[in-house]
């Protein structure tokens, strides 16, 4: 399995012998061209913002050894789900008897073709995308997980806060609207600041928009 260096992060269907029905994905495509290279993105867990080539016929993907690509969050098994690359270069998703499941697009699977787009979700916590190699969706999904991971060591309050600057409320309407001090307000607000390394409401706002969370 090799890391990709990157610097960036269904149509509904029944597969035979699989009595799950997908939801949509809605930036799905058709099929595979055999000229494209696939690879996971990891949204969610440790590795939030690594990418992986699948070169290989066969992919396990879990905690323990004796695995292509290790993922060492709790919630996934030792081995967890098996990527299958067919001759038309099309994948398929084989879950390994995980305790914990696999879903794709929220949807609990056991055998199910992939599309670039879906999202693979192993356990509670980890979210891995599928994805071509040299796609501009790539570095969206990328540059948006690893703003995720960055955003996510501040405090709910930090985050509320965060949110309403970034809507362009002042100091002072946050603290009226969370019914708080303004002083408050700037104490949150420099914390903020100091674990995201910025200066600036403009750099925070940009921030939230990369990590998709402008939304209460």
């Amino acid at each position: 399995m090799r890391r990709v260096a990157v610097v960036w992060e269904t149509t509904d269907r029944r597969v035979r012998g699989d009595p799950t029905t997908r939801r949509p994905n809605p930036r799905s495509r058709a099929s595979v061209s055999p000229a494209t290279r696939s690879v996971l993105a990891v949204c969610c867990g440790s590795l939030t913002g690594a990418v992986f080539e699948l070169s290989g016929a066969a992919t396990v993907v879990g905690r323990g050894p004796g695995v292509d690509l290790v993922i060492p969050d709790r919630g996934v098994s030792r081995k967890h789900v098996k990527l299958l690359r067919g001759i038309d270069h099309n994948f398929m998703a084989v879950d390994l008897g995980s305790t914990n499941g696999t879903r794709v697009n929220d949807v609990p699977v056991e055998l199910v073709a992939l599309r670039h787009g879906d999202r693979i979700g192993l356990g509670p916590d980890v979210v891995l995308s599928f994805e071509a190699a040299d796609s501009p969706e790539l570095q969206r999904v990328v540059a948006q997980a690893q703003a995720r991971q960055a955003v996510a060591g501040l405090s709910e309050r930090e985050l509320e806060v965060a949110r309403l600057v970034a809507q362009g409320l002042t100091n002072q309407a946050i603290a009226t609207r969370l019914e708080i001090r303004p002083r408050t307000v700037a104490s949150h607000l420099e914390h903020v600041y100091t674990r995201l390394d910025i200066h600036s409401r403009a750099e925070l706002a940009r921030r939230m928009a990369e990590a998709d969370l402008l939304e209460p």
